[in-house]
């Protein structure tokens, strides 16, 4: 044991030496040398955790940091400049945007990603602005339908032994008294004008392009002999965010998948797919909601 500790005691001076050795001495002649000197140490305020939290810095390496720091802050021709801020983006890509991309993509399966030399390739092609095998609109428009499909496709891949449970739910429910199925599957028990009632209701409000959903809240609601009870409903589905909460909304007051895309200016993908996120919300908080 004592070994060792002599061996880490070694170690951390040298790492503190070597530090030391890269970093430019203070000389405090006068109050300007001073002056910068303080400006300098004022500066790292909150520098640690920004390193640690934002940029995954690991601070056994700190060392590695501030010969890198030195170098940064001594390149100023125009060439370092442009290689400075190559690395820069360069690590965001990789430690932040792959990252947030994969877990959009993917609700978070590490065993999926998308293809980093192609990323890299496309990302090339676009600062260039040439040799690019699209567009940029065509890339903008690729990029927005095909996301939504792999999301959709996810999210359906998650829930998929969720939905088979639901299906034989929903065949064993259909055969009992007094439940009824709409052409689009939704089964309910007799509600008399309910879904008139709710859609002439039902209203969005586009203020600022952000979306409310008013649900009526007439005691003629509450009243019928609904399966489920729309109080918790309301509850959790107003927890939601809005993106998910309106197409809902809206699902339930009676319009189709396209009217909801049209009315809200959003792929018809993303529709189903946030609608049927919402339904899975509802089957975990409300467990009589099939």
């Amino acid at each position: 044991m004592k070994k060792v500790s002599i061996f880490m005691a070694i170690a951390a001076a040298a790492s503190l030496a070597s530090c030391t050795a890269q970093s430019p001495k203070a000389n405090l002649k006068t109050d300007l040398d001073s002056l910068s000197y303080s400006i300098g140490m004022a500066q790292t305020q909150g520098l640690k955790g920004y390193l640690t939290g934002r940029l995954d810095v690991d601070t056994a390496y700190m060392a590695d940091f501030i010969k890198g720091l030195n170098e940064g802050a001594n390149k100023t021709s125009k060439k370092d400049i442009a290689y400075m801020a190559g690395l820069q983006i360069g690590q965001q890509i990789s430690n932040q945007m792959m990252k947030g991309i994969n877990q959009e993509l993917f609700a978070g399966d590490s065993t999926k990603t998308i293809s980093k030399d192609n990323f890299m390739a496309g990302f090339i092609a676009g600062t260039l602005e040439k040799g690019g095998m699209m567009t940029m609109d065509e890339a903008q428009t690729y990029t927005r339908t095909a996301m939504e499909t792999i999301k959709a496709k996810a999210l359906e891949e998650k829930y998929a032994d969720y939905k088979a449970e639901n299906e034989k739910f929903l065949d064993e429910n259909k055969t009992k008294e007094g439940v009824k199925t709409s052409p689009r599957g939704v089964q309910y028990k007799v509600i008399n004008n309910y879904r008139k009632v709710v859609r002439d209701q039902t209203f969005v409000d586009q203020t600022d392009n952000l979306y409310h959903i008013n649900l009526p809240q007439d005691s003629a609601y509450e009243s019928t002999e609904s399966a489920y009870d729309l109080k918790e409903m309301r509850r959790v589905v107003n927890a939601l965010p809005k993106e998910y909460r309106v197409p809902f909304a809206m699902h339930v007051a009676g319009f189709k998948y396209r009217e909801i895309a049209d009315k809200l200016n959003l792929p018809l993908g993303t529709v189903k797919s946030r609608i049927f996120f919402t339904r899975q919300k509802l089957q975990e908080e409300l467990k009589d909601f099939r």
